[in-house]
């Protein structure tokens, strides 16, 4: 049978059971959009799933990409200048108090401190030697065999030992620093994030060698857009999370925010202070990559409706919820929002409950049925 007829036997098969039939039998002629309508009405109710409207609190959320840094360093620079004798720790390891890095070769220092022993032990036999002769000749001199210009004389050569002896033991003090100064050791605990230490390699005094981060302050260093920093304030709750899907979550707050503004990128620096119970066992580390969610603001007795049911058409924004057994069309006007939900302020009457998802398919007054219930 010809493709054209079977078309028009279909057509008129439905005319012939819609209301339309009968408007053509009354002599109101031929409306092909009440036609088309006539046909909607008639279709089977489409199935739909529902949402709940839910009343309650929202927290809105601004998120960022950050990295771990440490807000407290410190550079380790030799006191004295030497020849690297050996080295203990690289980049990446952990570090206690007290802990040696390194050593700088110690003969020249260990042959200082043994000199300066020796001038103190002279000094102090050459004052005993003195002391001794000069009771000899006070002895002498009170018989009248010695001249007191020999008294004195032993007296000055007893100051000048005295002087000897004194600069010899604050020299002695000095080379031991020195010494002591040839072992090299941090004074935090913390990880070692930068070494320029090799075997043997020359230092001078004040060479900057290594920089260990502070465990106890680690920190976020996040980039927040500049046109969204007034929603931030110190003292805000933050989550923190590492890059992998499956990562673990930390607990902060926003310590300070940057007062200038990058001009690489327009973004304003925010450092949010990471606050563990054992900065130990965090998990966090040094230059890690992380994301930031800070909560700006919490507001409650809020309308909210999950994302699922609100769409977009002609600029405007729409939910879908079921009347009598028909999609009903609600233009609505929205507010704050978090994962989840987001707020209606506007537009959606109390008294409805559930929401249609997805329905911007249908069109308004379509026949529904409601396949499941939300809990």
């Amino acid at each position: 049978m010809n493709r054209g007829i079977l078309i028009v036997i279909f057509l008129a098969i439905i005319v012939a059971g819609s209301p339309y039939a009968a408007r053509m039998v009354n002599g109101q002629g031929f409306d092909l959009k009440a036609l088309f309508s006539s046909i909607a009405g008639s279709r089977a109710p489409q199935p739909v799933h529902v949402l709940r409207v839910t009343h309650g609190s929202l927290e809105e959320h601004l998120s960022a990409n950050g990295r771990v840094v440490a807000n407290k360093k410190v550079v380790i620079r030799p006191v004295i200048s030497g020849r690297l004798q050996s080295v203990h720790v690289e980049v990446g390891d952990n570090v206690s108090v007290g802990q040696i890095l390194a050593q700088l070769d110690r003969r020249e220092s260990e042959s200082r401190v043994r000199n300066s022993e020796i001038e103190i032990k002279n000094a102090q036999r050459e004052i005993r030697r003195l002391k001794a002769r000069l009771e000899e000749l006070r002895t002498l001199f009170e018989l009248g065999g010695e001249s007191r210009r020999a008294l004195e004389d032993i007296e000055i050569e007893i100051q000048d030992a005295k002087t000897r002896l004194h600069k010899s033991t604050e020299a002695l003090f000095q080379e031991r620093l020195r010494l002591e100064s040839t072992v090299i050791t941090t004074p935090i605990k913390g990880i070692v994030t930068t070494s320029t230490m090799n075997l043997g390699q020359w230092v001078s005094q004040g060479d900057s060698l290594m920089e260990i981060a502070d465990f106890d302050s680690l920190e976020i260093e996040a980039q927040v857009d500049a046109s969204d920093i007034d929603l931030l304030q110190p003292s805000q709750a933050a989550t923190i999370r590492g890059q992998f899907e499956d990562a673990r979550r930390w607990r902060g707050k926003v310590d300070r925010i940057s007062p200038a503004i990058d001009p690489a990128n327009q973004a304003n620096t925010v450092s949010v202070f990471i606050t563990p119970l054992d900065a130990e066992n965090i998990g966090l580390r040094i230059g890690e990559e992380v994301t930031v969610k800070i909560t700006t603001s919490v507001k409650q007795n809020v309308t909210k409706v999950p994302y699922a049911a609100l769409y977009s058409r002609d600029g405007k924004e729409w939910v879908d919820t079921v009347t009598d057994g028909r999609i009903q069309h609600i233009q609505v006007t929205t507010g704050g929002e978090d994962n989840q939900y987001i707020e209606i302020v506007k537009g959606l009457p109390d008294s409805v409950a559930t929401l249609v998802v997805d329905a911007r398919r249908l069109a308004d007054g379509t026949p529904v049925v409601v396949v499941d219930q939300p809990q």
